[in-house]
């Protein structure tokens, strides 16, 4: 039996996660940080750079890989076979006929995605244990600087997105009349738009479209300050 060797262990607001994975890139080249309490998620990390960070109450892998486009639902399970055979998933994906730089958004998008649940204030317990590799593989590998940076952007923009949506467990409807004559709305827009039916929850249009919760919310808070949805607990 393999013995789990935990090299640091602790939280995230006595080691701060910036301070934490450049403690981890001086200690290690590649390992799991495993995370729980407040934000529960993994890092995995290659050659120190961010191979995939995933929060456990966001979309899945394969939810973010198949709702960006990069591939079909089947052709996700013909990769994740071959990566149960002891392939990398990425390379298995590419070779499946994954649109690269769909894949490589995808990754990204959901890497950024946890780092930015990972950085809100939280009793959030870690512990990394080195050496361990995870089925990913590191094609796709991210500077840690670089999608911090983009996550923290994400912590300041929520502040103001959280004064129009709350919680994602909010309805949102059609406002009967637009507040301008006209607005924009581009493909990513449509997609959520089309969801906003007055029954729906964001965190239900969250897990249709394999979206990052910072996405869907942004986009419905463009539409809410255009005047285009409401909540449903909107007073007319």
């Amino acid at each position: 039996m393999t013995t789990r060797r935990v090299a640091l262990s602790g939280n995230l607001s006595d080691l701060p996660l910036v301070d934490l994975l450049a403690w981890v890139g001086a200690a290690s080249p590649r390992g799991v940080i495993e995370l729980s309490g407040g934000a529960a998620g993994t890092i995995e990390l290659v050659d120190t750079r961010i191979a995939l960070a995933s929060a456990d109450d966001g979309p899945t892998l394969a939810q973010m890989v198949i709702g960006s486009g990069a591939i079909s639902a089947e052709g996700w399970e013909a990769a994740q076979a071959a990566a149960d055979d002891g392939r990398d998933l990425a390379d298995a994906l590419i070779d499946g006929g994954a649109d690269a730089e769909l894949l490589r958004a995808a990754l990204r998008e959901q890497t950024v995605g946890a780092l930015f649940e990972f950085l809100v204030p939280g009793e959030t317990s870690f512990a990394f244990v080195p050496d361990t590799t995870r089925p990913l593989g590191g094609q796709f590998a991210f500077a840690p600087a670089d999608v911090i940076d983009e996550a923290r952007g994400r912590v300041e923009a929520w502040k103001v997105i959280a004064e129009a949506i709350p919680s994602v467990s909010v309805v949102m409807r059609l406002r009967r009349q637009l507040n301008a004559p006209t607005i924009a709305i581009d493909a990513d827009d449509w997609r959520i738009l089309a969801l906003v039916d007055g029954r729906s929850s964001v965190a239900d249009i969250i897990r249709d479209l394999g979206m990052s919760a910072f996405a869907v919310c942004g986009v419905l808070h463009r539409l809410v300050t255009a005047g285009a949805v409401e909540s449903v607990d909107a007073v007319d």
